[in-house]
């Protein structure tokens, strides 16, 4: 029994011993992120609030304090725009322009200066929902089941978008 917890206690002493390579260097820091979103100030919080860009520079910069990578921060740019979008799209606007720009920072500023540049376009309206019923309830409805038109009428009146 002592030598089973013994080779199990070297087993992990051992496994441990694998993790510290010599010579192993750390990764650059990279640099931090300054996020400006040039939006009309009803989206801004919505975008702040969402953006992975956004959140991530928030995370990162905070007690943490963890460099985010060329390569994150790239990748996190080119997500932008369509996630952007997808978010404008949830507010009524359909045809939103985004684009990101990477600024220079100012002299002897390390930090990486990203804009999101939002153009969100015409609000779209909807003026009229026409609910329709295909199908065999459809079928039924239409041929005088007085069931199936229930459930139709039932369906129309619970809509709850004005």
């Amino acid at each position: 029994m002592m030598r089973g917890i013994a080779a199990l206690l070297c087993m992990f002493v051992l496994a441990g011993c694998a993790v510290l390579r010599p010579g192993a260097s750390k990764p650059a820091p990279a640099p931090q992120v300054i996020v400006q979103i040039d939006a009309p100030e009803a989206l801004q919080k919505l975008l702040d609030t969402h953006l992975d860009l956004a959140r991530l520079v928030r995370v990162a910069g905070g007690d943490v304090n963890e460099p985010i990578s060329e390569l994150e921060l790239r990748r996190l740019e080119n997500a932008t725009p369509a996630q952007a979008r997808a978010l404008l799209a949830t507010e009524g606007y359909m045809a939103a322009q985004v684009r990101t720009q990477r600024e220079s920072p100012e002299s002897g500023d390390a930090r990486a200066h990203v804009r999101v540049i939002v153009e969100p376009g015409v609000r779209t309206q909807v003026a009229n929902v026409v609910l329709q019923v295909s199908g065999p309830l459809g079928e039924e409805a239409a041929g005088g089941d007085n069931a199936a038109q229930s459930l139709v009428d039932q369906w129309r009146g619970a809509w709850t978008l004005p």
